[in-house]
């Protein structure tokens, strides 16, 4: 997140006609929502799960709390895509280019993803992050919220961002 918050503040800093700003990448998908690698991702809200509160116990035991904060992305691109991208012609796509049965992508749009500066590779931790917003997350990301206070801090909340993700596996 770091990172693409110096970048993304480096490049604004430097054009300022830039009208808006598209975050493309690749996610891990959360079984719970059903979602699956070929989705293709296009949420309304960042979850930023990333900040949390440390906590010593006295019996040497370290509690952690996380303290989700939500960011919202632009409509505009699931809206405009929700009107074109029909279930048909996603499935003459897939045939057309012998996309595998059990394998076939679905264009998911709204809903939350989470943004963490850490890969998510445990069942028990990616419950502790459902558990932490509702289990409504499709899916988590590393870059999106650093990009997003970025763009926040040159151009202010009403600047358009919108994301696309692939999932390439579960989380």
């Amino acid at each position: 997140r770091v990172p693409a918050a110096v970048e993304t503040s480096y490049v604004l800093s430097r054009n300022s006609n830039l009208s808006a700003i598209v975050v493309v990448g690749l996610a891990g998908g959360f079984a719970e929502q059903d979602v699956r690698q070929g989705h293709l991702l296009v949420p309304y809200q960042i979850v930023d799960l990333a900040s949390r509160k440390i906590v010593s116990r006295g019996d040497a035991r370290t509690d952690t709390s996380v303290r989700p904060q939500g960011w919202e992305l632009d409509r505009r691109l699931g809206e405009y895509l929700d009107t074109q991208i029909t279930e048909e012609w996603n499935a003459e796509a897939c045939d057309k280019y012998d996309w595998p049965k059990d394998r076939r992508p679905m264009l998911r749009i709204g809903g939350s993803m989470v943004c963490l500066d850490e890969v998510v590779a445990d069942d028990a931790y990616r419950g502790k992050l459902q558990e932490a917003w509702g289990g409504q997350l499709l899916g988590v990301e590393m870059e999106s919220v650093g990009v997003m206070a970025g763009a926040r801090r040159f151009r202010g909340l009403g600047f358009p961002i919108f994301q696309i993700r692939a999932v390439a596996d579960t989380a």
